[in-house]
């Protein structure tokens, strides 16, 4: 009679993924959307301590606040993709396992460009300050400013949310 493995709810789940991982149509699918980010954004930000680093796609003179439009194309390009916030743990994970598998990136690699993605994703952030405080023009503003506000509002708590959820997992990281 077989031995029945009673494993842990955490090592079926690693132990799922890591079949799915390998179906081929898996690869295709997650490397066709990368290869749709990196057309949107050519070259990945430098890790930068200033105050407002220029961002792709988003030119911003340092005396004028960004529009909502702007702002949300930075965070069309910046955010990633991974559905409802219950998945993220489950979808940082996998990234994880898919970086480590595929060896093409080193850990310090993997976590220098988390480290820029943060920075990036605060850069917004900031900008949606910017904007907040900036004068209200009602021009091309349907709704008016509550409708304004609301909508920064919003922004705010999407990107904040992504923002600390990748702060937490790079204090915990173990790669």
């Amino acid at each position: 009679m077989p031995k029945t493995i009673h494993l842990s709810p955490a090592a079926r789940q690693r132990a799922a993924t890591k079949r799915w991982l390998l179906k081929p149509w898996v690869h295709e699918k997650q490397n066709a959307k990368a290869r749709e980010r990196m057309a949107k954004t050519p070259t990945p930000p430098p890790c930068s301590k200033e105050k407002n680093p220029q961002r792709v796609g988003v030119t911003v003179p340092a005396d004028s606040s960004p529009s909502v439009e702007s702002i949300e194309k930075s965070i069309e390009m910046w955010y990633m993709d991974w559905g409802p916030e219950d998945r993220w743990g489950t979808e940082f994970e996998n990234m994880k396992i898919s970086v480590a598998q595929r060896g093409q990136t080193s850990p310090e690699a993997f976590l220098h460009g988390l480290k820029d993605h943060i920075a990036e994703g605060r850069s917004i952030l900031g900008d949606l300050k910017k904007l907040s405080h900036s004068p209200y023009h009602e021009q091309g503003n349907s709704g008016g400013a509550s409708v304004l506000i609301a909508k920064i509002h919003d922004l705010v708590l999407f990107v904040a949310l992504q923002v600390k959820f990748l702060e937490v997992e790079l204090d915990h990281i173990d790669i």
